[in-house]
This record gives C-alpha cells, structure tokens and sequence, in this order.
C-alpha cells in the first residue's frame, strides 16, 4: 500500500519544533523515530502519518492540529509584547519557571481556539460586553458587581473560601474568560493574565496559602483584562520598580479588586466599622468581618486603610508578617489536582466536544493532560 502524504505545511514542523526549542533529536526520541525521519518531515520529503501528527501536535508541540495545515506560520507574541507595561528589565528577569507557566497559558489559549474557531462562545462575554470606567475604579468595581450579579447574599452564602473561589472562577468562565492554577512560585507571582481579544486567560498560583488571597488575585487580574493588556501580581505590593504606565494600571487593579470584593458602602455600615472608635484592630474583629464576604484579613484591612478606619503601622506590620505553612497530610488524587488546575468550566467543555464527537479521544486526553483511561474519574468529578 502507498502511504499518502498529508497536505501539512513543512514549515509549520519547524516553527512548532523550533517555537518549543527542541531539537530533532528529542523530538525523534519522544516519538521513537530516526532523527532523520524528523528531518524528511520538515524537508517536505515526506510526511507523518495521522496519528504520528497527532501525537506531534499534542504530545510534543502542545499545538492544535489544525495549525499544521496553515498555509505560514502562526506570528506568536513574544513576552515583551505581551507584558507591554512592564519595564523591559523586568520581564528579562522572568524566571524560566514563570516562562514555563506563560507557554503554557498560551497553550490554553489554543486549545481554546481550535474548540472554537468561531471565536469566544459566551453570550455575554466579558471583554465585548462590559462597559468600563478606566478612570474610576470604584465605580468599575461597582459595574462588574452588578454584570456578573455578585450580591452581599451571594458572597455571604459560601460556606467557605474555597467554595467562593470556585464560584468564581465557574463565573467568569460563564463570560468568556477561563482560570486556571497552578504551583507557581509565589515569591515570584500570585497570579498573572494573557490579555487576547477571543480567549483571555487567568493563571493563579496554588502556592498561595490562603485561597481567599487567590480570589483577590483573580479580580486584579480580571481588571488587566479590561485595560485589555496583560498583566501580572506580585508578592511585593510595593510598585516603584514599574514605570508610570504600569504603575498606573497597578494601583488601579488593586483597588478595583478590593472594591470588587469589599464595596465601600458594606465595610462602612459593618457593626464593627460603624461602632469603631479609633484605628486600632484586634486580629479577631478582622477576622470577623472578613469571614463573612469569605475574602483575606488584608484586604479587609487594607480596605479599612484607605478608608482613613486604619493604622498603617499596624497594617505594614501585619502584612510583613509571615504567613503560617499550611499542614497537608496525604495529598488530592491525580483527578482532583487535574480538574483544580483546569477549572471544571474547560474540563466540561472538553469533555461535551468529545461527547458530541466534535474532538477524538486522543484529543480529549491532550488537552486533558491525561491518559484516556483516567478521563472517566476526571468525568465523575465534574458531573457529580
């Protein structure tokens, strides 16, 4: 039998190859070929098979099969393109992990794509459909509230944070932006955001101790979006390594967030607020007031700062304190880590594309970054 060569684009072999920094050599070891093999494949000579482009394109490359059949090379951002606001001498200090994260929020990103080539599915998608006020983000904050219909009652009706995380998260999904966590490196970055005007993405470090911190990140995030640029949080708040433009933008996210969060009219009315006498907090009333809006004792603390209701000794002395390790015992299932890090929002959407025979199982478990025996325990999960 003649073996028929697919109508693949030989310099798209390359550019995937070469976009991972990989050499032939690897990539023949990954799939158990001749080097030279690799090389008659990105000389047109000849082509891989289906299921060998299959295993490239999601195995190896981590790109969307289609993307091999372009007529050129995709133009990727790089990351100063990306991190536009940021200094550039920042941005070269990225860690190579943080840079392994980044590729791999880009990798989402074309997954999401080739699941919709029409585009964002979301009827009411965030970044087309919210109207901003860049110059006021107490009043943005306010708007948002009012777009995804986050009231007190919803906030004050989790059980805990981590089941207002997940709200949120499933929320913005709702709208068209997905977020996903990983164990970033936390001295490094809580959280960062790839701003693409169909498919933006959140990316939050599960190092983060308290889960109520990382919905904090989630929002800051959330407000890079709407400036339509990309963005990243940091551990240290202090802002003066940025320049002006960034800077700007920062002190914006922050306070977007809290206001998200913490709206000027509730911390105010708060019984504990109200009656305060004096700027001086016990631990405890923070964490009163925090438990019930299921958000972290700095920001409540924080809030209550800018509001002129707080010390700011006190403040910088709380938060410069260390946060306590959390104590694990045993850890999740590989389903349980597999469907926090994805969200259960982009796994249900794998899971219907390959229901209605939109995408193959093989496809399923690469996006997945699963074996296809396990995605019946992913599936229980999230249906349950």
């Amino acid at each position: 039998m003649i073996k028929e060569n697919l109508p693949i684009n030989k310099e798209v072999l390359k550019w995937a190859r070469e976009s991972k920094r990989l050499e032939i050599d690897e990539v023949a070891h990954k799939l158990n070929q001749s080097p030279d093999t690799i090389r008659e494949w990105e000389s047109g000579t000849s082509t891989p098979s289906y299921p060998q482009l299959e295993r490239l394109a999601y195995d190896v490359y981590k790109r969307p099969l289609v993307v091999f059949f372009f007529d050129e090379a995709p133009q990727e951002k790089n990351l100063k393109t990306d991190f536009r606001t940021l200094p550039e001498k920042i941005v070269d200090a990225f860690s190579s992990d943080l840079i392994k994260y980044i590729m791999e929020a880009r990798d989402k990103q074309f997954v999401l794509a080739e699941l919709f080539p029409k585009g964002n599915p979301s009827k009411k998608f965030l970044l087309t459909q919210f109207k901003s006020d860049k110059s006021n983000p107490e009043k943005t904050a306010h708007d948002l509230r009012d777009f995804f219909n986050i009231s007190f009652e919803i906030q004050k009706s989790f059980k805990s944070p981590e089941e207002a995380y997940q709200y949120y998260r499933e929320i913005l999904a709702e709208y068209g932006v997905f977020v996903f966590q990983y164990p970033m490196n936390r001295d490094e970055t809580r959280g960062f955001c790839l701003y693409d005007e169909n498919f933006p993405v959140i990316l939050i470090s599960s190092k983060e101790d308290e889960v109520s911190s990382r919905i904090f990140t989630i929002f800051h995030e959330v407000a890079h979006l709407i400036f339509q640029t990309s963005g990243i949080t940091t551990w240290n708040e202090q802002i003066g390594f940025r320049n002006k433009q960034s800077e700007e933008i920062e002190i914006f996210c922050n306070k977007f967030s809290a206001d998200v969060l913490v709206p000027k009219s509730f911390l105010l009315e708060h019984p504990l607020v109200k009656g305060k006498k004096g700027k001086s907090w016990e631990l405890s009333e923070l964490k009163k007031i925090a438990k019930e809006l299921n958000v972290s004792i700095e920001v409540i603390f924080r809030r209550l700062l800018d509001l002129g209701r707080a010390d700011k000794k006190e403040y910088e002395a709380y938060r410069n304190h260390p946060y306590p390790k959390r104590k694990v015992s045993g850890g999740p299932t590989y389903a349980v880590k597999t469907v926090a890090q994805l969200g259960s929002s982009f796994v249900r959407v794998v899971l219907n594309n390959l229901y209605s025979k939109k995408i193959t199982p093989y496809q399923a478990s690469s996006y997945l970054k699963v074996k296809a025996n396990n995605i019946g325990k992913i599936e229980a999960i999230v249906f349950a």
